[in-house]
């Protein structure tokens, strides 16, 4: 029997996947060293702003759209980027309202970006995240900042209490800003559009189900968009 090379790199590519929930791409987690959770403007139009039209969105403080309570203005006011959030985060229903306030506001552009974090935590997460993935990018090679355009939800067994959460299709990006004051930018590389390889590993071994991937590394933009919105139909 000829050997098959191709089916052997196939083989190696798949052993070089991790498959479990340590690896983030299987098991997304926010809070302080996670993800930030894009609130505006919706998918589809960061989506036909940032990676068809590679326009440049900017992330908005809060303390630009509205009033905020005098605590946390003043705060805001004396931000300094920092590597750590602070201790104390504001009550859940104060921030709810103040999110809501903002959304509302005739100050938010279709270029702002709007967040659910206070200004001085949002300013210390995009620190952090630009910081260790210019170190990845410049000791490794290795890109570490995406964007994440959907997510599968999921449980490991029918008695499973615990939900998983899986990104599908992740757009390459980097954080940047004009000086140490402003507001920070975000910018789509220019490189390929990836689909979450490692998800679409464990489903074929764990659960015997199909995700149409491309075959290739690249994957253009309305192509992966299409891949993004048929990710919750799975085939056996």
């Amino acid at each position: 029997m000829p050997f098959d090379i191709t089916a052997q790199i196939e083989d190696w590519r798949k052993e070089l996947l991790d498959t479990t929930k340590r690896n983030r791409l299987i098991s997304f987690k926010g809070g302080r060293t996670g993800g930030i959770a894009l609130v505006h403007p919706d998918p589809g139009d960061i989506w036909g702003r940032l990676v068809s039209k590679s326009k440049v969105f900017t992330f908005v403080w809060k303390r630009d759209l509205v009033e905020l309570p005098a605590a946390e203005e003043e705060a805001a006011e004396n931000n300094v980027p920092t590597l750590f959030d602070p201790a104390e985060p504001p009550k859940k229903e104060a921030s709810q309202d103040i999110l809501q306030q903002c959304r509302r506001s005739p100050r938010l552009r279709d270029d702002h970006l709007l967040t659910d974090l206070p200004d001085r935590q949002l300013a210390g997460r995009l620190t952090r995240l630009a910081l260790n993935s210019r170190e990845s990018l410049t000791e490794q090679g290795v890109a570490t900042l995406y964007i994440a355009f959907g997510f599968l939800r999921w449980f490991e067994s029918p008695d499973s209490q615990v939900e998983i959460r899986s990104p599908l299709l992740l757009v390459p990006a980097r954080l940047e800003r004009d000086n140490v004051e402003a507001p920070w930018k975000l910018v789509a590389e220019d490189e390929d559009i990836l689909p979450n390889y490692s998800l679409a590993q464990l489903l074929a071994n764990d659960f015997r189900l199909h995700w149409p991937v491309p075959e290739d590394e690249s994957t253009e933009a309305n192509d992966a968009f299409a891949i993004y919105r048929a990710g919750m139909y799975w085939m056996k």
